[in-house]
């Protein structure tokens, strides 16, 4: 899928692939797509490396920055919450900005039908830069969203933790799954908002500079969100630890206590099943249940001993 938006005599306007006319205005091209074929015609109009199309729908490339001779490529990961992150192809220019990506990012989605309001005019005076600028800022912003609701989970997962709710520690592991993505992304990202930040692209103008100091204290933040969730999340795996680890001492001592208690009797019914001529109250009428109190009656005082010191 192939959209693009004109600014042109001050107004912003849909147009065609094949009208786009640099000359008369700038344009913004989103294209969604893995098919080569909608990439050519990328290239044949724009003149593009052949190669710098291809990474920019490769799902295992890592975000750089290249200065060609007449655009800025720039690649960047973006989050598309499903445990994973997509590439982000973009081509700038004074004249053009062209996206291009595998699959749908929804926070781009959202900022293409806002330039064709009264606020996208203002985006496109200022310039495609700042153009560029709030793309990343959306889809950072809607990274901010997604790390709130994030921190709701584990928020949950951790009172599951404390109430001893959670029978399998596995749970955790899709959680932190999740966080390293988070992860990756934004500390590639961030490297490549610092090499803009060194004035590495010929196409990032003065007037603009200071939005990407804004747009680098935004990932910034965004990164020490993850860390901070990453250390809620190796604190909430070792109360689950914790919590099993007192679980198994309550059953030793529960065992301990009943063997404690039962040692007496076995030691007086050991005495008593000794095979002598003489045992004690062996030819008594009740010689049977003298040994029978006292073992029950050593039970019942090392029960309440125990439960004096609340062993049990």
């Amino acid at each position: 899928m192939i959209r693009c938006v004109k600014y042109s005599g001050g107004k912003v306007s849909p147009v065609s692939l094949s009208n786009v006319n640099l000359l008369r205005g700038s344009v913004w091209i989103d294209v969604v797509t893995k098919d080569k074929k909608e990439l050519q015609k990328i290239e044949k109009k724009f003149k593009f490396y052949s190669r710098d199309l291809e990474d920019s729908v490769d799902m295992h490339e890592v975000p750089r920055l290249a200065n060609r001779k007449d655009y800025s490529f720039i690649i960047l990961r973006s989050l598309t919450g499903k445990n994973h992150s997509i590439p982000l192809g973009i081509f700038l220019s004074k004249k053009f900005l062209i996206t291009i990506h595998p699959k749908e990012i929804n926070p781009l989605s959202s900022l293409f039908k806002i330039v064709h309001t009264k606020e996208g005019k203002e985006f496109f005076n200022r310039g495609m830069d700042f153009l560029t600028y709030k793309i990343i800022s959306e889809i950072d912003r809607n990274l901010h969203a997604d790390l709130d609701k994030f921190d709701g989970k584990i928020d949950k997962m951790e009172e599951r933790v404390l109430n001893s709710q959670v029978d399998d520690i596995q749970e955790v592991f899709p959680l932190k799954k999740h966080l390293t993505y988070y992860k990756k992304a934004l500390t590639s990202n961030k490297g490549i908002i610092e090499k803009l930040q060194n004035k590495t692209s010929k196409f990032i103008s003065d007037k603009n500079f200071l939005d990407l100091n804004g747009l680098h204290v935004e990932i910034t933040q965004a990164e020490s969100t993850v860390d901070f969730q990453r250390e809620k999340l190796s604190s909430i795996s070792e109360m689950y630890m914790t919590s099993i680890s007192n679980r198994l001492n309550d059953i030793m001592r529960l065992f301990t206590v009943v063997a404690s208690i039962l040692i007496i009797p076995m030691l007086i019914s050991g005495i008593w099943g000794m095979n002598f001529e003489k045992i004690p109250f062996f030819g008594f009428p009740y010689g049977f249940y003298i040994p029978i109190g006292l073992m029950i009656f050593s039970m019942i005082f090392l029960f309440f001993i125990y439960k004096r010191k609340r062993w049990v």
